[in-house]
């Protein structure tokens, strides 16, 4: 079978479980206006962005701060003011996070790209962007914290326009040939730097 399936623990609890491919089927599922690298930013301008590309090279792992820029395609989700969860700019439109991050309607949705340190309130390079939409998977479920097809896009009320903001940056979604049992991947988040 191709892909991989990822499970994962944040401590005792919340246990998902979700395969590469069940992410790639629900993003076409919509219809969205790219494929591969390429980023649709209109409907009649069309323009090639290299995804995934860290503007900075240090690597700090293990509990530890990164270098603003490392991850370019990070956005913070807050929900009336308070955060929310992590997620990943995947177009100039979308952002990919977990369904049980959403909590309520659009319109409280809130996302900050371009931020490294939450605690800062006005980083130069960050912008926010409303939400206008919220799309969770049609088989989303969750069952004694263990959680299933446990994704959803957020699409923003505004594109965000690559040639203004260039810091900012999409991830790259493997192809389903790219991605194969025990290939690494990394996680990244705002979160705590001690367990």
């Amino acid at each position: 079978m191709r892909g991989f399936n990822c499970s994962i623990t944040c401590g005792q609890s919340h246990p998902l479980t979700l395969s590469i491919d069940t992410i790639r089927s629900f993003i076409h599922s919509l219809y969205l206006p790219f494929s591969g690298n390429e980023i649709a930013t209109t409907c009649v301008e069309r323009f090639w962005i290299e995804c995934g590309k860290s503007f900075e090279s240090c690597r700090i792992v293990g509990g530890y701060p990164v270098c603003p820029g490392k991850y370019p395609w990070m956005a913070a989700i807050s929900y009336r003011g308070d955060f929310q969860c992590g997620g990943s700019l995947i177009n100039d439109k979308y952002i990919l996070t977990a369904a049980h991050c959403l909590i309520g309607n659009a319109s409280g949705y809130l996302v900050s790209l371009g931020d490294h340190d939450l605690k800062v309130l006005s980083e130069a390079a960050s912008i926010s962007v409303p939400v206008s939409g919220l799309l969770l998977h049609p088989e989303y479920t969750h069952k004694d914290d263990h959680y299933v097809n446990d994704i959803a896009l957020l699409e923003l009320k505004v594109p965000v326009n690559f040639k203004e903001h260039s810091n900012i940056r999409p991830v790259c979604l493997p192809k389903p040939d790219e991605m194969d049992v025990g290939k690494e991947a990394t996680v990244a988040g705002w979160g705590s730097e001690y367990s």
